[in-house]
């Protein structure tokens, strides 16, 4: 199997990589990956730009003689170009099984993100829970199909809560955090905006340059929010509130799915659900990672079911992507010690009458010790295998 990427230091593309050799370990086949930056790139150094087809040579050493599917990361290798050229460029391989991730192409399988439901429940935060009068939005280019349906999904939930749309609070970059000059210039040009959304965790990184540099605090002056929840999101200060999208996941998908397709034919289209995470830089006092524990289904389900609680809380951390032998283990000790922690804080011998009627007080309880786990785990998951040994 043949995977095509942008470059291996941007976050998204390096999880898509990490997801995408947990599928090929899975489906027991040989990954080659081919880090062939970006077609038609285009960066503020004219040199590089000038040269970036010296990078994009990786991909023509692909043919059907040594790859026998090949999995492409459209969502950014192809994010400058149009419909036209991408199938251009698709044309070059005739011959060999294709499947797209991160983009959505005429007769050809795929998996992309659910780009609908994680935004919309951020930007109505922001309006109903925050209070934000005033909402910008900076969009990746018109050319990459996430850009464009995230920007209409901002337009839709504004006109619906009925506020202004206007095409002055709107900028757009290249998904990429060299974009400071122009988000500068739409906070400069919308004085009076009081939140922006941001169409990927890296152009936010940029724009947390440009609005400390104007002298403006992120959360309070201005609320901000991502998307993708990339490893950046958690340790930029203050931390993005962002939409989580699993690009490991969909890495590990992407292998497994293309596999099959190799076996079979059938185009298939699958979408991989969003959801909001939200932290301090939309006006949260603190980072609520865990905010959906405090809710009363998640409450019940401390009294009711102990150990469906615990693996409430492994997948919270871990998410849903397929672990290795190492990380089943330590994720089967984490859910122990959830567990555990649980159980102590449980009434476990109060009348059952009380019980029934009291629930809710005594797994506040449980909930409370909860971020003890975010403490220890949340931070640097991915580290944390190699700093406490088994």
């Amino acid at each position: 199997v043949g995977l095509f990427v942008g470059k291996l230091d941007n976050p998204f593309d390096n999880a898509v990589c990490e997801g995408a050799m947990r599928g090929a370990k899975e489906a027991d086949v040989n990954l080659i990956i081919f880090p062939g930056r970006y077609l038609k790139g285009q960066y503020y150094e004219r040199e590089r730009t000038r040269a970036e087809y010296q990078n994009n040579a990786l991909f023509s050493y692909v043919d059907k003689k040594n790859i026998d599917v090949l999995v492409i990361l459209m969502g950014t290798v192809g994010t400058m170009l149009t419909d036209a050229e991408k199938k251009v460029f698709l044309d070059m391989y005739t011959g060999i099984p294709i499947f797209l991730l991160a983009d959505e192409m005429e007769g050809y399988g795929n998996i992309t993100f659910d780009n609908r439901s994680g935004l919309r429940d951020g930007i109505v935060d922001l309006i109903e829970k925050k209070k934000r009068k005033c909402i910008g939005m900076f969009s990746g280019p018109m050319t990459n199909d996430d850009a464009v349906e995230r920007l209409n999904v901002y337009r839709e939930t504004l006109e619906a809560y009925g506020m202004e749309v206007s095409e002055r609070r709107i900028g757009y970059g290249d998904f990429s955090e060299f974009c400071e000059d122009k988000v500068k210039e739409l906070i400069q040009n919308n004085p009076e905006m009081d939140a922006i959304v941001f169409a990927n965790d890296q152009m936010a990184l940029g724009g947390y340059n440009v609005i400390k540099e104007l002298g403006l605090q992120i959360g309070k002056d201005i609320a901000v929010m991502g998307f993708d929840d990339s490893p950046v999101a958690s340790a930029m200060e203050p931390k993005l509130t962002s939409v989580k999208a699993d690009a490991a996941e969909m890495g590990r998908l992407g292998i497994l799915e293309a596999v099959e397709f190799y076996h079979c034919r059938e185009v298939k289209k699958t979408v991989i659900n969003t959801s909001l995470v939200q932290r301090q830089s939309s006006g949260n006092l603190g980072n609520i990672y865990f905010s959906e524990f405090q809710s009363p289904e998640f409450e019940k389900l401390v009294y009711t079911d102990d150990e469906k609680a615990a693996d409430a809380v492994v997948e919270k951390i871990f998410g849903k992507v397929q672990a290795d032998e190492e990380q089943s283990r330590f994720k089967t000790l984490l859910k122990r010690f959830a567990s555990i922690v649980i159980r102590q804080v449980k009434d476990t011998k109060a009348p059952e009458e009380r019980r029934c009627q009291g629930w809710r007080s005594r797994s506040r309880q449980a909930v409370s010790v909860l971020p003890c786990l975010k403490m220890l785990f949340v931070p640097q998951r991915k580290s944390c295998l190699q700093k406490y040994p088994l």
